[in-house]
């Protein structure tokens, strides 16, 4: 199991996104609230940036948000991680001898 990050940036530029706009604020207002760029703003609601923990923090109280309502909960971002075998498609497709190396990873 491992945390899926595009998951975890996405809810959290979502969310983030959901609380700028019940606080009637814009992403120009925001940004200027917390010292970065509005396209800063922008790309964390997009989930295309990962904010520092501080700006979250600051971006949180400039909404008058606990950071609890943006971030998500274990559950939401955790994932399953690939098996390696998966990057070929399935145990047939792995190169002679590798699938039986791979079976022992992890065990």
């Amino acid at each position: 199991m491992d945390v899926d990050e595009r998951l975890l940036y996405g809810i959290v530029g979502e969310r983030l996104k959901q609380r700028r706009a019940e606080a009637n604020v814009t992403q120009a207002q925001l940004a200027e609230a917390v010292g970065v760029l509005r396209t800063s703003v922008t790309n964390i609601e997009a989930g295309r940036q990962k904010p520092p923990l501080h700006l979250l923090y600051r971006m949180c109280v400039a909404l008058d948000v606990e950071v609890s309502s943006v971030v998500p909960s274990n559950e939401e971002v955790v994932g399953q991680v690939a098996s390696p075998s998966g990057i070929y498609g399935n145990e047939d497709e792995l190169p002679p001898g590798l699938a039986e190396i791979l079976k022992g990873v992890g065990e």
